[in-house]
């Protein structure tokens, strides 16, 4: 493994490690609501910029460290994705850019619901076993996802306006936070 790749490989783990702080503080987002009315929102859209700079860091290091290798897995790569994913990836380079060097993100804190934290949720009073299953009640995010639980909190999120629609930060940065260990792998692969 050349040193590029490990260092490639450090900066995707450190995108995961801030993809996962990202969701958590979604969940906190939830508890800091029955506190107050004013919750600091700001950790969600650090989250947001730490995971998308460190997976951005990861196409960096391949580019400065592979040479003409990266060149070739990277256009293979790109015809892979199809012109749809191609052109949302580098769309999302420009957002960490803009992010990065202009402090703008393309997207707000909105209201959502989230499933209830299990710790939070009391026995409900139904058994399934004996009225047989129940439908679960829907509500519908500012992106359009739905959520069905049983038991449901209020809480905040960050969304991304994309090119297709509003798009939770959590689902954007996993998303290209795949991309680039994609890119990685294929990198990685012609090298070998």
């Amino acid at each position: 493994m050349t040193t590029g790749v490990a260092r490639a490989q450090k900066k995707l783990r450190q995108a995961e490690f801030f993809l996962w702080h990202l969701k958590q503080a979604a969940e906190e987002m939830a508890l800091h609501l029955r506190r107050t009315t004013a919750p600091n929102t700001e950790p969600l859209e650090f989250w947001f910029s730490a995971c998308f700079s460190a997976a951005q860091s990861v196409y960096y290091v391949l580019y400065a460290t592979s040479g003409p290798s990266f060149k070739r897995a990277q256009k293979s790569w790109r015809e892979g994705l199809g012109k749809q994913a191609a052109d949302e990836f580098g769309w999302m380079i420009g957002v960490r850019d803009g992010d990065v060097h202009f402090a703008q993100v393309p997207g707000e804190v909105l209201p959502k619901v989230v499933p209830a934290l299990p710790s939070e949720i009391q026995w409900i009073g139904r058994n399934d076993a004996l009225y047989g299953p129940c439908e679960l009640p829907a509500q519908t995010n500012p992106d359009n996802k739905i959520v069905r639980s049983a038991v449901t909190t209020s809480s905040l999120g960050l969304y991304i306006d994309t090119p297709t629609g509003l798009e939770d930060a959590e689902d954007l940065c996993r998303r290209f936070v795949d991309r680039v260990r994609s890119l990685l792998a294929a990198v990685t692969a012609n090298l070998g």
